[in-house]
């Protein structure tokens, strides 16, 4: 929030960047497949291999790991999520967790009916209700505590949603391994459901999302979209975009 640059790096660690001045968080043995998110309290968490830290400023100004957080040892976060309830949802290897004062307030996992344990993505709309992504066991949609499930059998077009964008008019747009689809804001109520392919990959070009971490899909202050793929990346500019509809064109057979 103040500007600075937090990189997370495979080797050297944890960097920050101050106005071109570079300082290195340490970080214990082994830590790599670093996610750091800045909450909106202004606490930063970084997430490693199935551990998870709060980042805190020493007295002599610069920054060192705490302790793990014991209700979120074991659990590999893929994403991070301000929690409109209050608190921190964590995204991961063990589902869904809202994290309250360092304490599991919520949880969604199979044995509450989520799909599949495995999340990858997750996105908490105006009105409350939650929209959890997984990998390869559809797409979750919670309100008031009840789980309607949805993948390629009721009509999801891809099982697998790494990252879930809700753009400007209101469209949640997703992406997986089959490429980039988009839910009308008029269909996210619940009835019928269908979700519309928008870039599907074929020949060389390859719309299959670089899932699995927290920088997969992204929107910026113009509200364009942004997706991290196997190979390059894709922008998407929706205010450019025809209206999305669901309707079809009349069948005709000869």
């Amino acid at each position: 929030n103040d500007g600075n640059l937090w990189i997370g790096t495979g080797y050297a660690g944890l960097l920050r960047i101050d106005e071109g001045a570079k300082e290195t968080v340490p970080l214990g043995p082994d830590l790599f497949n670093l996610q750091i998110w800045q909450s909106d309290d202004g606490d930063y968490w970084l997430a490693a291999d199935g551990h998870t830290f709060k980042v805190r400023k020493t007295d002599v100004g610069t920054f060192a790991l705490s302790q793990p957080v014991a209700a979120l040892e074991g659990f590999t976060v893929r994403k991070m999520v301000a929690a409109r309830k209050g608190g921190v949802w964590f995204v991961g290897d063990h589902g869904v967790v809202r994290l309250d004062k360092d304490r599991i307030v919520e949880r969604w996992m199979p044995k509450q009916g989520l799909s599949s344990r495995f999340a990858r993505s997750l996105y908490e709309d105006d009105r409350g209700v939650l929209w959890i992504g997984t990998y390869g066991g559809g797409l979750n949609r919670i309100e008031n505590g009840r789980i309607t499930r949805y993948d390629e059998s009721n009509g999801l077009f891809d099982d697998t949603v790494s990252c879930i964008l809700a753009d400007r008019a209101g469209h949640m747009w997703l992406g997986g391994n089959r490429g980039i689809s988009v839910l009308p804001k008029a269909v996210q109520r619940g009835g019928k459901f269908e979700t519309i392919p928008f870039a599907v990959s074929s020949g060389s070009v390859s719309f299959e999302l670089n899932g699995g971490t927290q920088s997969a899909c992204y929107q910026d202050a113009k509200g364009h979209l942004w997706f991290a793929l196997v190979k390059g990346f894709a922008e998407i500019d929706p205010a450019k975009l025809d209206e999305v509809s669901t309707l079809r064109p009349k069948t005709h057979i000869e």
